[in-house]
């Protein structure tokens, strides 16, 4: 796949679009693969170690993986669909056309008339083979069915028309990314205030102290049965495909019984067909002064073998108390920890901006929306009390030449020490241009 120039305003989200235009592939056709988590790495070198991947051989190597000789045209369906489901950006229809591409360059399919008669019954197999697996895909997602192979020729033929209507929006997207980049990079950055880091999202891989091994997903329920519920983390629940198991603390005597608002879930989770949900307390105390936010939800993925957790950051406490208190119940050890999301906040000042303004563009333009959002996952934005915007990903810390010049502007991932150690000043990347002012 073709290079491309990555600079310090670049993203994931800018990135993608640079290597879609370069490659005349839509940006949906498209996987980048970021590195292996690391305790503290350059920012620019972070996103030159992302490799993208056309989604094209990541489906046939899973088409590979999951088909065989034998395999029947319901184990191609399922398979399609699993693909799918790997791939956020594509759904089922998308991942199939992908395949019916690759099926169509390779056989070069003819009808069966101008065919030799064993090699036409062959290619009519496979006519059969393609109208059925696409008509399990559109009966899926409430699609009208095709009737024959040129109905679904027609079909592809749509579809493909949409992704090169893609590949020009991505051509439309990156020339706006590029303006504004090189307008940003003409700017002086703003007067802005240490980063204070308040929360983390980590995820680890458990494994059994004795063995060193992941429990497997058939595992579930003993390390269900085995764990142990306190006045740490009262609650456990375990879903098991349609079954549900439940562990609930019930405390020594009425004054140290949790108050149960506070900790089982409104509804419940169910991430994955073998999973066990947390509820672990955060904090310190007694539990009759805990209140809904002392307490932090966690999802252990048996099928994954990897567990994802919160985690307050405080001067007296660090995401190892909430680590430490599942390990503690599960009878689990935490391998290969790393950083899946960090929020904090800082503040830019000397700036004045027009909050409606502003706000509208943050929602409704695609770029600027890659840098800053607004959080209405359960209140509106005209409801708030408070506007707050929330800063993605592009963070770049500012220190003195010396350091800068021996590869040291670092995005801080994994290391609750390091986390500490970031540097004071840092660079909004996009202040100068919407001139934001307020916390």
């Amino acid at each position: 796949m073709s290079t491309i120039d990555i600079n310090e305003l670049d993203s994931e989200t800018t990135i993608l679009y640079k290597y879609a235009v370069s490659s005349r592939v839509p940006n949906k056709l498209i996987h980048l693969i970021r590195p292996p988590p690391e305790e503290k790495i350059s920012y620019i070198d972070f996103l030159r170690q992302i490799r993208p991947e056309l989604v094209q051989t990541i489906i046939l190597t899973g088409i590979d993986e999951k088909i065989t000789q034998n395999s029947s045209q319901d184990d191609l369906v399922k398979a399609l669909i699993e693909i799918s489901d790997e791939l956020p950006s594509l759904n089922p229809r998308d991942v199939f056309m992908v395949y019916l591409q690759n099926v169509q360059s390779q056989l070069q399919l003819q009808q069966p008339s101008q065919q030799p008669s064993q090699q036409s019954q062959n290619v009519e197999a496979q006519i059969n083979t393609l109208v059925y697996v696409s008509n399990q895909i559109f009966e899926l997602l409430d699609d009208n069915p095709v009737k024959d192979y040129q109905g679904l020729s027609f079909r592809f033929q749509s579809w493909e028309d949409g992704m090169g209507r893609v590949l020009d929006e991505d051509v439309r997207i990156l020339d706006k990314i590029e303006q504004t980049q090189a307008e940003l990079l003409l700017q002086r950055a703003p007067i802005i205030s240490p980063i204070i880091f308040n929360r983390v999202t980590k995820r680890a891989t458990l494994v059994n102290p004795a063995t060193g091994l992941a429990p497997a997903s058939d595992d579930g329920i003993d390390v269900f049965n085995q764990s142990v519920v306190s006045y740490n983390l009262p609650y456990l629940q375990y879903t098991k495909n349609d079954d549900r198991y439940y562990k609930l603390y019930k405390g020594v005597d009425s004054d140290s019984m949790p108050n149960y608002s506070h900790i089982v879930p409104v509804t419940s989770l169910i991430p994955g067909q073998h999973s066990i949900n947390m509820t672990v307390w955060s904090g310190s105390g007694p539990a009759s002064k805990t209140t809904q936010k002392s307490y932090v939800n966690s999802v252990y993925r048996l099928d994954r073998g990897e567990v994802t957790y919160n985690s307050d950051i405080t001067p007296e406490q660090d995401e190892t108390v909430v680590s430490e208190r599942i390990e503690k119940s599960l009878g689990l050890n935490m391998i290969k920890q790393y950083d899946v999301k960090t929020s904090g906040h800082f503040r830019i000042y000397g700036a004045e901006f027009d909050e409606i303004s502003l706000t509208h563009y943050i929602l409704t333009d695609y770029l600027m929306s890659s840098y800053l959002f607004i959080n209405e996952s359960t209140v509106s934005y005209p409801f708030k009390k408070r506007l707050k915007y929330h800063y993605r990903a592009v963070i770049e810390s500012i220190i003195d030449k010396e350091k800068r010049d021996s590869g040291g502007d670092y995005l801080m991932i994994p290391s609750s020490v390091e986390r500490q150690k970031l540097i004071a000043k840092t660079q909004f990347s996009l202040a100068s241009l919407v001139e934001i002012a307020q916390d």
